[in-house]
């Protein structure tokens, strides 16, 4: 496995999902500058919201990110954090911050109730 690749992917990743919860927190306090008729504050209020719903899940997928990074720095990157089996290298392409095998992924989405299925 290519560890150097990954860590390029996930920097690269890191990157993006910083700028964009930079942009979405400027979008939220433009929102709350925003002075004007009920249908103003009705629209800043609904963009207010959306950017707080994207910038929360730059955060999680950021966190996640990171999260692959610090195993990457133990070791253990490309193992499942369930069953210790290594995650294939097609999944690693696809989702590089990811910390399970493709079945222990599906198991938790089933016991979730997920309705999105593990990529790869």
């Amino acid at each position: 496995m290519n560890l150097e690749h990954y860590r390029q992917l996930l920097t690269a990743r890191e990157r993006d999902l910083t700028s964009d919860i930079q942009r979405q927190d400027a979008n939220i306090a433009e929102a709350q500058d925003e002075v004007g008729d009920p249908e103003d504050l009705a629209v800043a209020d609904q963009n207010k919201s959306t950017a707080i719903e994207l910038s929360t899940n730059a955060a999680d997928n950021l966190a996640m990110v990171r999260e692959a990074l610090t195993r990457m720095d133990e070791g253990v990157y490309g193992k499942c954090v369930a069953c210790g089996r290594d995650i294939g290298e097609a999944r690693l392409n696809a989702v590089p911050w990811t910390p399970y095998c493709i079945e222990d992924q599906e198991k938790l989405d089933k016991e979730n109730g997920s309705v999105m299925h593990a990529t790869m």
